[in-house]
């Protein structure tokens, strides 16, 4: 079977950060340590891997092939929770695992506002591939879990005569759905808990358990223990043993947070050489270079051993020192401060004739 598959992701990445136990809520993202960040990466490719490879129905539950034409991602990725902590950016994240990622680009679009912009993208773009390209699929999935795109379903249904199937979290799905809709549903749960169990069963490659102990904080191990209880893992496939890991190496984890403290100090520096070589070509020819070119575009580029919060940090210290910016013809323009992230702009510092500034 030939399908066509359009996500509202928006409202499918809400949900899987719940089920996750990661905080969507911009006070607490803060908190969001880098060990889970790789955690909810690892599970999205395994989430979008499976919905590629085969079809999961309910009622009764039974799995079948198919043929995904098209798998595409509709959301206003800047808005989205956690989006900024994605380097170089979740579009790219999805494109390189495999789905087409597609966002609406509202001007100034701003958090609470143009909220429906992802479902008029998805609606116009799959009535262009099903009505006006005549794309060969048997069957449309939407997969979503609130009421917005239901006169979309029953439209479909009605001008295409395809089977049309809704995916989505059957705790979260709206209940207006069973009351119209007969088809067969896609239950996006058992993608999911067949991912988180990929990500766990990873952890038996020396290697690759290795790889995460490195990024592991004592804190992510209640992370670990209740994903763990929701899907009815054994413990001992890992917290224990970190946990013995961590109770040997107390003393070296203090050593090493010191160390880290003076690495940072030093890729600090090396960041701000960049950066200060960056702005000095860039304003040649340009009026300004936001925060956002700076973190999305010329920070992936450098190679440095710096994720995007540290790198914020960096850009704070740097900021800060108006003194040496002004030494260097440099302003910055503060745009605002939330959740550790800085948005502004650096430009040249212009200098009236008496060598003032201005």
């Amino acid at each position: 079977m030939k399908t066509a598959i359009y996500v509202d992701f928006d409202n499918i990445y809400g949900g899987i950060l719940d089920k996750l136990g990661i905080p969507a809520d911009p006070k607490l993202q803060k908190k969001v340590t880098n060990f889970q960040i790789h955690f909810l990466k690892e599970v999205l490719s395994k989430f979008f891997r499976q919905l590629k490879e085969t079809l999961v129905m309910v009622e009764p539950i039974h799995k079948s092939n198919h043929d995904p034409l098209c798998i595409k991602v509709f959301a206003e990725y800047e808005n989205l929770p956690l989006s900024i902590r994605f380097s170089p950016g979740m579009p790219i994240f999805l494109y390189n695992i495999g789905v087409v990622p597609v966002n609406p680009f509202i001007a100034s679009s701003k958090k609470k506002k143009n909220r429906n912009a992802a479902d008029v993208s998805l609606v116009l773009t799959a009535i262009e591939d099903l009505i006006v390209k005549s794309i060969p699929a048997d069957a449309v999935i939407i997969c979503t879990c609130d009421i917005d795109l239901y006169p979309l379903i029953l439209w479909l249904r009605e001008h295409t005569g395809k089977e049309i199937i809704l995916g989505g979290f059957s705790d979260r799905t709206s209940r207006l759905y069973d009351a119209v809709l007969v088809g067969r549903r896609l239950e996006l749960e058992f993608y999911l808990e067949e991912a988180v169990r990929e990500v766990f069963y990873s952890f038996n490659s020396p290697e690759i358990a290795a790889d995460w102990l490195s990024q592991l904080k004592e804190s992510d191990l209640e992370f670990l223990k209740n994903l763990m209880g929701r899907y009815k893992l054994s413990e001992n496939l890992l917290v224990s043993r970190y946990k013995s890991e961590f109770s040997v190496r107390k003393e070296e984890v203090i050593k090493t947070g010191k160390l880290k403290e003076e690495k940072a100090v030093d890729t600090c520096e090396e960041f701000k050489a960049k950066l200060l070589e960056g702005l000095r070509d860039w304003l040649e020819k340009r009026e300004y270079a936001s925060t956002g070119l700076i973190i999305k575009s010329w920070l992936p580029e450098w190679g440095l051993d710096i994720d995007v919060l540290e790198a914020n940090k960096c850009l704070e210290k740097i900021i800060k020192d108006k003194e040496n910016l002004n030494k260097r013809n440099l302003t910055f323009e503060m745009e605002s401060v939330g959740n550790g992230f800085i948005k502004g702009k650096f430009l040249k510092l212009e200098r009236n004739s008496g060598g003032g500034d201005v």
